[in-house]
């Protein structure tokens, strides 16, 4: 293990009609990397995600539920293997691109 470190933060989500909140309140990191990794399908990581909207990206794989697939497009946010502008909340409608390198 190399830190353990606080991320207060708010999630909210649409679950079957219904608002749920979480605050996930630490984030583990070790020296094997990002344990999650192999929770994000390949066939994701394989798409041409540049220039699609973020909602185009939540329902991209047919047959993979859709909040999966959204957890997995946030990842690939979060690690910067995609961008997006973020001058303004992060909504349905923002622009994917591809990471430069």
């Amino acid at each position: 293990m190399r830190h353990i470190v606080a991320q207060p933060f708010l999630l909210k989500a649409d679950l079957d009609g219904k608002v749920r909140n979480h605050i996930p309140d630490r984030l583990l990191l070790t020296d094997d990397g990002n344990r999650r990794d192999w929770l994000f399908d390949s066939d994701l990581r394989a798409a041409d995600l540049d220039g699609m909207a973020l909602d185009d990206a939540f329902a991209l794989l047919p047959g993979c539920a859709r909040l999966l697939l959204k957890s997995a497009v946030l990842h690939l946010l979060w690690y910067r293997q995609v961008t997006t502008a973020l001058d303004r909340p992060l909504s349905a409608g923002h622009m994917l691109r591809r990471a430069s390198r």
